[in-house]
């Protein structure tokens, strides 16, 4: 069994790959609740996803490569939230963070403090690929997964050499 099979079995990757969200999303057929929901629950992923650009531009030795993807996420995404939250009366302040959101804010906050360049790049490419994955309508078996572990599997080569 490859590394995908092994990661695509397991339950609670499955789920994070898999959600009834997701389904939902793709069929057209979410309610306006649950996109409510999840939209608010998003705005802390991409807030920990700002936090960890910050950390990357900080690291790199060409910050205008990662300054430039942060600019595009405030400009773009947070403009989006803060307009949807805007437009549907949604008190940033009062948004309850599920248990999820939580364990990915405490494990992306547990990476940044690490200082470790390569990890932390490897752990944002995973996110955007699981985002990817999650909206792109395809199975958990698909180029996604094994793209990122060639991207371990040649990190790992470059800190060993």
């Amino acid at each position: 069994m490859n590394n995908s099979d092994f990661l695509v079995n397991k339950s609670d990757f499955k789920r994070a790959l898999n959600t009834e969200f997701s389904r939902l999303f793709i069929e057209n057929r979410i309610t306006e609740r649950s996109l409510i929901d999840y939209f608010e629950q998003d705005y802390f992923f991409v807030l920990e996803d700002l936090k960890v650009l910050k950390k990357l531009i900080e690291l790199s030795e060409d910050k205008n490569m990662f300054s430039w993807f942060m600019s595009l996420i405030n400009n773009d995404e947070l403009n989006f939230f803060n307009r949807f939250f805007y437009e549907n009366n949604i008190d940033i302040k009062k948004i309850e963070i599920s248990k999820t959101t939580r364990k990915y804010i405490d494990y992306m906050e547990s990476i940044i403090e690490k200082d470790d360049f390569i990890l932390i790049l490897s752990m944002l490419l995973a996110g955007e690929w699981i985002y990817l994955e999650t909206f792109s309508g395809k199975n958990s078996k698909n180029i996604y997964i094994g793209e990122w572990e060639k991207i371990q599997t040649i990190l790992k080569d470059l800190l060993i050499s």
